[in-house]
């Protein structure tokens, strides 16, 4: 059936309700782009929507295969493709969509700069939506020593964040105050660093209870994601692809940096919890997990929002 409905595909079909939003000349260089997409779990959806904007060019890197806990979100996932590799199944929906795209499956884990670059290969734009802390590093350098722009997002609870970074522009380590900036990323106590700062990020923003968040901080819990907010979310990124590659409107890119919460609707400060996680990295090392979980949950007060005066003098007490 799918061999039989192939022979009725034509690219200029797939795109033409683009028209009107999208010019055809625009609509020529979303073709000929290449992305590369690493981590297709929650991220999924970010192959699936690009594929149907007329996107035709993919390097799909994951390792993971699909199991039922990915099915509140991921769109990749399905009951039919349970134990299937996500890379492989996300080439065949993508195939689904346009049958003459190119798509490349690599089923491998990054492991350092030098393969990573490999990997990277001719794609011009990379979508790093990799859960693990350290492999997000190393492909943030990999792509600033080969020039190519990243697209950065996460997504948390019923919160998400993203940015654009550029060739030469703030990078993603400095922009996040990455511990491992201008240090040796191969550094086990480094990575060690390296994790426990995008946990602290995490739970700083307040997207989850506080009893989910101290199992978090000890290892005792994966990152948990919201399908509603990680699809949101893959639709956005995408669309900020579209921006950049057209012209048009004006995509985020570093050192600004969109934030949206479902809850209110409304944006949310990304300094804001960057600083207190700050604050709390030190009270942790200081005062223990626990002490600093409590902290965390005097912080907050309303809707999300930090009591500004109470930072500073918890930064006072615990420098």
């Amino acid at each position: 059936m799918f061999q039989e409905n192939a022979a009725l595909f034509s690219y200029e079909d797939l795109v033409d309700r683009n028209q009107g939003t999208i010019s055809p000349s625009d609509q020529a260089l979303i073709r000929r782009s290449k992305i590369g997409i690493f981590g297709l779990g929650g991220m999924s959806l970010v192959g699936l929507l690009a594929a149907r904007t007329g996107f035709q060019k993919f390097t799909l890197v994951d390792k993971d295969i699909y199991t039922v806990t990915n099915l509140n979100r991921q769109m990749g996932a399905f009951f039919s493709n349970l134990n299937k590799p996500k890379a492989t199944a996300m080439k065949d929906l993508i195939l689904d969509i346009n049958p003459e795209a190119e798509v490349d499956d690599l089923l491998i884990n990054i492991q350092d700069i030098e393969q990573a670059k490999r990997v990277m290969g001719d794609v011009d734009y990379l979508f790093i939506g990799i859960d693990d802390a350290v492999t997000r590093v190393i492909l943030a350098r990999a792509a600033e020593e080969t020039g190519k722009t990243i697209l950065i997002f996460c997504p948390m609870g019923f919160k998400f964040f993203s940015t654009i970074c550029k060739p030469g522009g703030i990078g993603y380590e400095k922009l996040t105050y990455q511990p491992s900036l201008n240090k040796d990323i191969y550094d086990k106590t480094l990575q060690e660093e390296v994790e426990l700062h995008q946990k602290i990020f995490f739970v700083c923003a307040r997207s989850h209870d506080l009893r989910y968040c101290k199992e978090y901080l000890k290892g005792n819990e994966p990152v948990k994601a919201l399908g509603i907010t990680v699809n949101m979310l893959g639709s956005w990124i995408v669309g900020e692809l579209v921006k950049l590659i057209t012209g048009k409107g004006t995509p985020h890119v570093a050192p600004e940096v969109y934030t949206f919460n479902v809850l209110t609707g409304k944006s949310w400060n990304f300094m804001e919890v960057g600083t207190l996680a700050y604050i709390l990295k030190k009270i942790i090392r200081k005062k223990g997990l626990e002490k600093g979980l409590e902290f965390v949950d005097e912080l907050y007060c309303g809707e999300g929002k930090v009591d500004i005066g109470k930072m500073f003098l918890a930064l006072g007490g615990y420098s």
